[in-house]
């Protein structure tokens, strides 16, 4: 999950700063920051292909950190996305429950619907 986790700190969370830094609905800087967003969005689906690589087992370095490290992902990527600055203690309870879902459907163990 290293690798992940390095993405993210290196890559996508720098571009993310850039593109705030960048004024919204500013003529002069309109261009440069949907340029910053797209690559933004780029580094975001490589680093989910990391940590969806290191659940599933294409990883031979998988350890048991690595699902903790996978949640914690998971679970900083929904925060970022959701708009709520202050979360509930019922939308966290919400979010771990997507989280383990995605990892059992992710590892196959999903079952249909009765």
């Amino acid at each position: 999950m290293e690798p992940a986790i390095n993405w993210r700190g290196q890559v996508t969370e720098p571009l993310r700063n850039a593109r705030k830094a960048v004024a919204k609905h500013n003529p002069a800087t309109n261009q440069a920051r949907e340029w910053i967003a797209r690559s933004e969005l780029e580094a975001e689906k490589v680093e989910l292909a990391l940590a969806y690589r290191a659940l599933t087992g294409d990883n031979p370095a998988k350890t048991d950190s690595n699902e903790s490290t996978v949640d914690t992902l998971a679970l900083e990527n929904l925060q970022t996305a959701a708009p709520e600055k202050v979360m509930d203690n019922e939308t966290g309870r919400l979010l771990e429950i997507l989280i383990e879902e995605l990892k059992v459907h992710i590892k196959g163990e999903r079952q249909p619907c009765s």
